[in-house]
């Protein structure tokens, strides 16, 4: 069949195959309707067409994100030492306070450090395509992205992940404050084929 042909003889019992192609440059949904006519016919004879365009993406809403969150922050001490806990008017994730100058390289046979040094995010793919993620620290990126060039205290594990549809994976979060100072950084996610990062404020 000729490319862009859009008039055909037809035989009595002969077919023709009609290839439609789908091209978008914006995600969402899309619906077109075809218009047949008939040399004789009284009537055109319609065929509705939908598509979808979408990226592939995770859940970023608090709630799947993080195991524990508060709407706001206590105004007064020691209430508003918050431990381990998503405040959503300040949209970060609070650690809390944390013993400075614990070695990292214990982390993986510490159990208790391992407990109190680290805390667990839910990443969940609620798309329709496979994930591959990828972690970093906005700290870690080059000057002209954004990276401050400074030595995070955060450890992030695993670095990448491969999530299957409606999958659920753990991305550990590790915090080693070296002085006693407060601390804040970004955990960016990059998923293949998606143009736009996912940002976990820490």
């Amino acid at each position: 069949m000729a490319k862009d042909q859009t008039r055909w003889v037809l035989g009595p019992k002969e077919s023709r195959k009609v290839y439609v192609k789908f091209f978008s440059q914006r995600t969402g949904s899309f619906s077109q309707v075809l218009k047949f006519e008939v040399v004789g016919a009284l009537r055109t004879f319609e065929l509705s067409l939908q598509a979808g365009c979408e990226f592939p993406t995770i859940n970023s809403f608090y709630r799947n994100v993080f195991m524990t969150h508060k709407k706001t922050r206590p105004a007064q001490q020691p209430e508003s030492l918050l431990a381990k806990t998503f405040v959503v008017s300040e949209n970060t994730f609070d650690f809390g306070p944390l013993l400075i100058k614990k070695d990292p390289e214990r982390r993986a046979t510490d159990a208790t450090m391992r407990q109190v040094n680290s805390s667990v995010l839910q990443i969940t793919n609620n798309g329709k395509y496979k994930v591959e993620a990828a972690f970093t620290l906005a700290s870690t990126l080059p000057a002209d992205e954004g990276g401050s060039g400074e030595k995070s205290p955060f450890i992030l594990e695993p670095e990448t992940m491969e999530l299957e549809v409606d999958e659920t994976k753990h991305l550990t979060v590790f915090a080693f404050p070296e002085q006693a100072r407060l601390y804040k950084d970004e955990i960016v996610c990059l998923l293949k084929d998606n143009p736009n990062p996912t940002v976990f404020c820490i």
